[in-house]
């Protein structure tokens, strides 16, 4: 089944992604496909325990049933953002509270306190296509 982009994504006659960050989601949605993984929330806002506030891109559900959470990169110059680059690592090391209701779809409502939990990123540079 091919990837379906969020309904905020622009494409480029419906079908493709029209900018490097929707073609990395989209890439990232096509690899946890073929790893057995359906996407359950898309844009989710996690804060961590030092306030930081950072919106992870996919949360898929694997065949085992457990949540892994994706950041998408595209290009050779893709980088974190401050945020993303403080709250990955704090997020890893001590998980931290679900805001928004980007989440509610994959059981994650606004105030679900997550555990230490990984970030997944997937860096799309050209040499992985």
């Amino acid at each position: 089944e091919m990837p379906s982009l969020s309904p905020k994504a622009k494409t480029a006659g419906g079908r493709v992604p029209n900018s490097k960050g929707n073609w990395g989601v989209w890439l990232s949605e096509a690899a946890a496909a073929l790893r057995g993984e359906r996407v359950v929330a898309r844009e989710v806002t996690i804060d961590t325990q030092s306030g930081t506030r950072v919106r992870v891109d996919l949360v898929t559900r694997t065949l085992s049933g457990t949540l892994r959470f994706i950041e998408a990169k595209f290009g050779p110059s893709a980088g974190f953002t401050d945020t993303q680059r403080v709250g990955y690592p704090e997020i890893a090391q001590h998980g931290g509270t679900v805001a928004g209701g980007n989440g509610a779809g994959a059981g994650l409502p606004a105030g679900t306190q997550l555990g230490a939990t990984q970030v997944q990123v997937d860096t799309w540079n050209g040499a992985n296509l």
